[in-house]
């Protein structure tokens, strides 16, 4: 559509000109250039199809005194046209679920194009490798099922690894129809782009992984480096000792600091990888990331817990291997622990939202853990100046977060499970690095006999607030937050889980200065724009 309203764009430009539109035909006209045809017809500007060689404006019908700007717009017409018809994809069969034949058929695909596999079982010893923008789409789970023989554990049934073609236009890469059986050997998917340039029309849904056993316990999926888009309506089987998803930045490289130096730590942006609308059969964390990662993890539906879990989901601090993670939002998702505890989320550097997720029953306690996990001036220890990036656990809010009827509490806690020679004792506090709800909220910090707020307090003041706009306090000390909605703020009921019947919406109020309200966050649209064909903003879709 994009197309059609430039299209009409330069009608309003021409006015009243006249002229004749001449246009060369193409054998068997593709459907997704019929929207173009019909403004033409319906624009009032005749036109005609002509050959090769014939196709021309027809001249003296154009006036001379506009000669330049009509040739100017025909010729962006012309453009727009020609793009359009040849951004119209072809379908590449592959003839069946070998290894060899879905290997020809990803070869044999140019950008843009659907490469189908049939329903057959097959197994695979190597990965199948894609560098351009494609659809890779099975014949539906439990259809198309690829049993992976692979032996390298660092390596995944599907690689996708754009070239420099494929970064410079943004290609859209989709992966779709499939059940993936890693068979204990391998991981499942590996989405890697090693540059700061961003890929961001990636969509892997409607799959299901297990079994995953690759390096270092084994991923469903794995992602390191600028991949931003869509896992969305996959089913996740994460009951083994292998984590289901991680989501790390350029991890392979130089531990993220590329991410950390150019991207940016706003909430609410579409450059994110979401993970969306999934069933989730966990007794291992999903999701979880550092190194310059960042994920959006929402109305999932959690199960499965065979013991306790710590956590569910994981954000890495800074580490001798590489940078933290920079921003998360987890809000939406029900997670059904069972007779099973554990920590919603390991919240160990970087920013993050954390808001409206529920564990219906729980047979053990259920937290939230904050902790420092190095001293951001120790690591990575790197060519570049580490601390000169906040990697510690700052800017945060939890609120709404819920077992049963109980809000979920996060406490600091000294990180001991890696070095504890290294690691450093708790420099967090509550009401300065991360702000949790208060069931009675009055916007204000206790301060001392100075005005000075008292940072860590733990009473009923500070952290952060929710319920209607009109109920948000006129005055508020800087850096406590207000969650307005409509909705309630304690029955989560219908907003929870897989496709959710009445999505969260609302705004996130930030105090930014003394008793001054700034509106500071909306959660991205869902369902995510990718789930409908429509083009995230962030990048411009290039033509090509």
């Amino acid at each position: 559509m994009a197309h059609v309203e430039h299209a009409h764009r330069m009608q309003s430009e021409l006015g009243h000109l006249s002229m004749r539109l001449i246009m060369r035909p193409r054998r068997n006209m593709p459907v997704c250039a019929q929207p173009l045809i019909f403004f033409l017809l319906k624009s009032g500007m005749p036109f005609a199809f002509c050959s090769r060689e014939q196709c021309k404006l027809q001249r003296g019908e154009i006036e001379m005194g506009a000669q330049y700007k009509i040739i100017a717009l025909i010729a962006s017409l012309f453009i727009t046209f020609a793009s359009l018809v040849e951004s119209c994809a072809d379908t590449q069969t592959a003839a069946s679920a070998s290894y060899a034949d879905v290997s020809a058929a990803v070869l044999a695909a140019s950008p843009g194009d659907t490469v189908t596999v049939p329903a057959e079982s097959a197994t695979w010893d190597s990965p199948v490798t894609i560098t351009r923008g494609i659809t890779l789409q099975g014949a539906g789970v439990g259809n198309t099922v690829i049993t992976s023989n692979i032996t390298n554990q660092n390596a995944g049934i599907i690689l996708f690894a754009p070239n420099s073609t494929a970064l410079t236009n943004n290609e859209a890469f989709r992966l779709t129809g499939f059940t993936f059986d890693c068979a204990n050997m391998s991981n499942g998917i590996l989405l890697v782009n090693s540059t700061t340039t961003i890929m961001n029309k990636v969509r892997i849904d409607h799959n299901r992984i297990l079994n995953a056993g690759g390096a270092n316990a084994g991923r469903c999926i794995s992602v390191s480096g600028t991949i931003f888009g869509v896992i969305d309506s996959n089913e996740l089987d994460v009951t083994s000792s292998e984590n289901g998803i991680s989501v790390y930045g350029n991890a392979y490289g130089n531990g993220g600091y590329d991410e950390w130096n150019t991207l940016s730590r706003n909430f609410g942006d579409g450059n994110n990888l979401f993970i969306e609308d999934n069933t989730i059969i966990a007794n291992n964390t999903v999701p979880d990331g550092g190194h310059g990662g960042r994920y959006v993890c929402r109305y999932n539906s959690f199960s499965g817990a065979a013991r306790n879990m710590v956590p569910i989901m994981d954000m890495h601090g800074n580490q001798p291997a590489g940078y933290s993670m920079m921003v998360n939002e987890v809000y939406g998702n029900s997670i059904n622990l069972g007779s099973y505890g554990g920590a919603l989320v390991d919240h160990r550097g970087g920013q993050g939202l954390i808001f409206f997720n529920s564990v219906p029953v729980s047979g053990q306690t259920v937290f939230g853990k904050v902790r420092e996990e190095y001293a951001d001036s120790l690591y990575p220890g790197d060519s570049h100046t580490p601390n000169s990036f906040v990697q510690h656990v700052t800017n945060s809010y939890y609120w709404a977060n819920y077992v049963g009827s109980s809000l979920i509490k996060y406490d600091i806690e000294q990180d001991t499970s890696d070095n504890s020679t290294q690691n450093v004792t708790p420099v967090l506090a509550e009401n300065r690095d991360y702000w949790q709800q208060r069931t009675s909220f009055t916007g204000a910090v206790t301060v001392d006999c100075g005005g000075t707020p008292l940072h860590g307090d733990t009473s009923t003041t500070g952290g952060v607030g929710c319920g209607t706009l009109g109920a948000m306090p006129a005055t508020c000390t800087t850096g406590t937050a207000y969650w307005a909605t409509d909705q309630s703020c304690s029955d989560l009921t219908g907003m929870v889980g897989t496709n959710p019947a009445t999505p969260i919406t609302g705004t996130l109020y930030k105090c930014t200065a003394q008793n001054t309200w700034t509106a500071y966050y909306t959660p991205y649209t869902y369902p995510h724009p990718l789930r409908s064909g429509l083009l995230p903003p962030g990048r411009p879709h290039l033509l090509h």
